[in-house]
């Protein structure tokens, strides 16, 4: 018989958020605070039901660091102001124990994104059953939305799995 502690609901609520994040990204290109907001709401049970607790603070300031760069980064026009809060979101969760882990599956993870939109783009016109126009130059694909949150989302579920272990 299931019986789930109060501490695995919440990453498994953590890992559903974030995958809902994802699906409403690449659906519109576009994340609610709803889910960045949920995230942060949802972790002081997380802490309270860990043992051993996490290192909460250190948590906190790593995420209000990562949001620090993020929005930076956004104010360059270099990535989305959900992905941003999303992906400080998440990295309150991974912690300074998960972060580098989780930073990497989701960086890869988007590299294998792009690559895959680009590739789609590039062999496009040799598929009949597509839309004329559907391709573009690099350039112009370049500057193209990416759902990043599905790239978020991967590396989040991984932080889940990791502290389900």
């Amino acid at each position: 018989m299931l019986n789930p502690t109060l501490n695995e609901v919440t990453i498994c609520l953590f890992a559903l958020i974030v995958a809902v994040a994802a699906y409403q990204d690449i659906k519109s290109f576009t994340i609610s605070n709803d889910y960045s907001s949920a995230l942060v709401i949802l972790y002081p049970a997380f802490v309270l039901t860990s043992d051993p607790s996490p290192e909460w603070l250190l948590a906190l300031g790593l995420s209000g660091a990562v949001l620090t760069f993020g929005f930076v980064l956004f104010a360059f026009k270099l990535c989305g102001g959900g992905d941003v809060k999303l992906f400080s979101a998440a990295s309150l969760w991974a912690g300074t124990d998960l972060f580098i882990e989780f930073a990497l599956m989701t960086a890869v993870t988007g590299g294998v994104i792009a690559v895959s939109l680009w590739l789609f783009n590039r062999a496009a016109h040799m598929l009949p059953f597509l839309p004329q126009g559907l391709t573009c130059d690099f350039e112009t694909f370049a500057k193209k939305p990416m759902p990043y949150g599905a790239a978020i989302a991967l590396g989040g579920v991984y932080v889940a799995f990791t502290l389900l272990r």
